[in-house]
């Protein structure tokens, strides 16, 4: 998950295999969706289907099949509202390739990071939309609310969330809450 208020994408990344338990080099550009490609999706402002400027959830679903990767979906969703990335475009062998590291055991970790426009336009290109949002005005991150869950199934206000058509059960969901 890589995100600001005018953009969010979720990617994911294969790794070459570890040497000494260490990742050396992982494909930087990933499998990713991005709501910058879904007009009116995400946003500050009412306008937008998730309005950055008040908390909604992020819930990430894994599917696996004989242990390996074959979906992933990330939904956002404010009150009704919601917003999802699905990652059935991704290559089937692209996703597998992640299965060894996610078997091992993967950590959750949360960087705050690129506060200059210039560094951050690969994601939400054009830059910010009209604001200044460099070093001081680029704003405070809020994370509540984290759950990391083994679950045989997500759901999304009680309705399941569907990874792929042919994978209709999730498996293991991460729910991270942002404000």
């Amino acid at each position: 998950m890589e995100a600001n208020n005018h953009a969010f994408q979720s990617t994911p990344h294969k790794c070459d295999p570890p040497t000494n338990g260490h990742y050396a080099n992982c494909d930087r550009s990933g499998c990713g969706q991005n709501t910058r490609d879904m007009p009116n999706s995400y946003g500050p402002g009412g306008q937008f289907r998730i309005d950055t400027t008040k908390p909604f959830k992020v819930i990430t679903a894994f599917t696996t099949q004989s242990n390996t990767l074959v979906g992933m979906v990330t939904t956002l969703q404010q009150g009704a509202n919601r917003v999802t990335l699905d990652h059935g475009g991704c290559q089937a062998d692209y996703l597998a390739q992640l299965s060894p590291a996610m078997a091992s055991g993967m950590s959750l970790r949360i960087t705050y990071w690129g506060d200059a426009a210039q560094t951050m336009s690969w994601m939400d290109q054009p830059p910010c939309g009209p604001e200044e949002c460099s070093g001081a005005n680029a704003g405070d991150g809020v994370i509540s609310d984290v759950e990391v869950s083994g679950s045989t199934g997500a759901s999304v206000a009680g309705e399941p969330i569907a990874v792929s058509p042919e994978q209709p059960e999730p498996t293991p969901p991460a729910q991270i809450g942002r404000a």
